[in-house]
């Protein structure tokens, strides 16, 4: 799926659901990602790597947030991989690494 300047990739695996993140996460891009991951059902782990993202602003930051939140009502609990310096130093300056995993 092509939203913007932003490609998302979804595979379902057993106990995950591996999103794969191409581009740029902002203003632009994450009404269309938000609308995406609230179609994942909230039974499964929900995996987004942003390996291949090459810029997130606040807005990325407070879809994480509210997806990790909706996921607390089942199981659905996102966890954050392929976590770049700068991805990583937001998520520590809001702390919201201590809310989200973000293993590696």
């Amino acid at each position: 799926m092509d939203v913007g300047d932003l490609d998302v990739k979804i595979c379902e695996g057993s106990e995950a659901v591996h999103v794969a993140l191409a581009g740029e996460i902002d203003l632009a891009t994450a009404p269309q990602l938000d609308a995406t991951l609230q179609e994942i059902p909230r039974t499964k782990k929900i995996r987004i790597d942003l390996t291949l993202v090459t810029f997130l602003d606040a807005h990325a930051l407070a879809l994480f947030a509210r997806a990790d939140r909706d996921g607390h009502a089942g199981s659905g609990r996102v966890e954050l991989v392929g976590v770049g310096p700068l991805a990583r130093k937001l998520l520590t300056i809001t702390g919201l690494d201590s809310l989200i995993s973000t293993p590696g």
